[in-house]
Parts: structure tokens; C-alpha cells; sequence
């Protein structure tokens, strides 16, 4: 072949970031439209954003995880800023077992294995019933 695969493949990690820089913008938008729907209802219990923006930080986590697969150098960096994105997530549905096992796979990936082990410990003890979805 005659490419270096150890280093990481620069058009990977272009695309990866516009997908990362889009999702921000998705969320950050989701978080405006839910602040306006609270404020317009203030008896409102879910928390801001609810599914839709759950859902938009599991996928910008997931990009940044593979970064962290993809891009040696700053892999630690890349695990930490999709831990932001898995912990924001655990912050309001703490029981949502597929964020569980994403998070221990990218502190797996950057070589914290201890701390991708308790998020594993965490994901086993609510069980495998949940599907990957949030508990109730």
C-alpha cells in the first residue's frame, strides 16, 4: 500500500469535526427552542431539551469518540469532550444505559481503563432490559 496507517487520516478528521461543529449548533439550538417552551410554560417538569437533545449528544459524543479512535495525538482530549457530551447526558436520565457504555468506551480508547470499567459496573447494574434506552 504504501500509506502510513498510524497516522490519522486528515479528511477523517475534517468531516468528523464539521459533523462535531454541526451537532453543536444542533444543540445549542434545541437548548434556545427548549428555554423558550419553559419559559413560555413555566409548570414544565422535563428537563430542558428532553429526548431530542439526549439524542443529539449521544451522536456529537459519539463523533468525538472516534476522533479519539482516529487521531493519536489528542486522543485524551477528543475522550475528554465526548465525556462532557455522555456525562451531560447521565445528568439528566441517570439510568440511560447506552450512554453508560459509551462513555466506557471512550475512556477505554484514551487508556483509562479503571474509569471505563466503573461506567461498564454502572450499565451492568441497571441491567440489560433498557435496550439502550433510559430507564424509568
Amino acid at each position: 500500500l504504501g500509506r502510513d496507517l498510524s497516522r490519522p487520516c486528515e479528511e477523517v478528521l475534517q468531516i468528523m469535526a464539521e459533523a462535531e461543529g454541526a451537532l453543536a449548533k444542533a444543540i445549542d439550538l434545541e437548548m434556545r427552542l427548549a428555554a423558550k417552551g419553559a419559559e413560555a410554560s413555566s409548570s414544565s417538569s422535563s428537563p430542558i431539551g428532553g429526548a431530542r437533545l439526549r439524542e443529539l449528544r449521544m451522536l456529537r459524543g459519539r463523533a468525538r469518540g472516534r476522533c479519539a479512535l482516529a487521531d493519536h495525538a489528542a486522543r485524551s482530549a477528543h475522550a475528554d469532550r465526548a465525556l462532557e457530551d455522555f456525562e451531560a447526558v447521565l445528568s439528566d436520565t441517570p439510568t440511560f444505559v447506552q450512554a453508560l457504555v459509551e462513555a466506557a468506551r471512550v475512556v477505554g480508547f484514551a487508556g483509562r481503563a479503571e474509569e471505563g470499567l466503573e461506567y461498564y459496573r454502572r450499565a451492568l447494574a441497571l441491567g440489560s432490559g433498557g435496550g439502550g434506552r433510559p430507564r424509568r
